[in-house]
């Protein structure tokens, strides 16, 4: 069996914007669904494989729509992990509040919608439902960085081969084989 995964093309955006709580929150908002993403040029397409799927959010849609030319089909345990913002209304740059948003979501801190082991039993579930349903199938997921960070994990866990760096690109796929 092999799986590919390929995160969202780039979304432009500067990440030294400086913001408070409020406005990162609607930074989050912007991100999540009015983003448009920066396509590279000269996209391989990936049509060799038997099925793909995405997230949901309108990035992950553009990018498999660009680089799987055939039906594609929601997923919606491919999403990232929520940001939310940190308890705090001071202006810090756009980065500091994503990593503030990553160390609450590590360390369990209550202000997150979802908790570390909601994640990661979501990431068990896409793993789980891919086997079952597509077992000795070519299957492409497009996700999100850091989710794909845990489905890495998992795939491992479960016997697969193949990586994914620590900062993937966005628009490459990453394959992962099981005998």
């Amino acid at each position: 069996m092999k799986i590919g995964i390929s995160r969202h093309f780039p979304v432009p955006h500067n990440q030294y914007t400086m913001m408070g709580k409020t406005k990162f929150i609607n930074w989050i908002d912007w991100y999540d669904h009015g983003a448009a993403v920066a396509i590279p040029p000269h996209q391989d397409i990936t049509d060799d494989w038997d099925v793909c799927y995405y997230s949901g959010l309108p990035r992950t849609k553009t990018t498999a729509e660009t680089l799987y030319k055939k039906e594609i089909h929601i997923l919606p345990e491919l999403l990232e992990v929520p940001f939310c913002a940190f308890p705090l209304n001071i202006p810090l740059p756009l980065f500091a509040w994503k990593v503030l948003a990553r160390i609450g979501w590590w360390l369990g801190m209550k202000f997150q919608t979802e908790s570390r082991k909601e994640s990661l039993n979501r990431v068990k579930s896409v793993i789980s439902y891919i086997l079952k349903k597509h077992e000795n199938q070519r299957v492409f997921l497009v996700s999100h960085g850091f989710f794909m960070q845990y489905l890495n994990k998992e795939l491992h866990r479960q016997g697969f081969t193949g990586s994914i760096p620590i900062h993937p690109k966005g628009g490459t796929v990453y394959l992962f084989d099981r005998q």
